[in-house]
């Protein structure tokens, strides 16, 4: 069976609206992302200035 991250290397995923929306995470994303984090290389990006990377680490 195959699955949407056959073939994939890595995963960046964006932080503000995938991983939380303001103060509140997303609904299974963290669960997800870990899950993906086994198979292959996740890495998090945002385009957001409003948190240092103080603050997101």
């Amino acid at each position: 069976m195959t699955t949407p991250i056959d073939g994939v290397d890595v995963v960046l995923a964006d932080l503000d609206g995938v991983v939380y929306a303001g103060a509140n995470p997303i609904a299974h994303a963290v669960e997800s992302l870990t899950a993906v984090a086994q198979r292959i290389r996740v890495g998090y990006v945002t385009n957001n200035a409003s948190r240092s990377c103080r603050a997101l680490a």
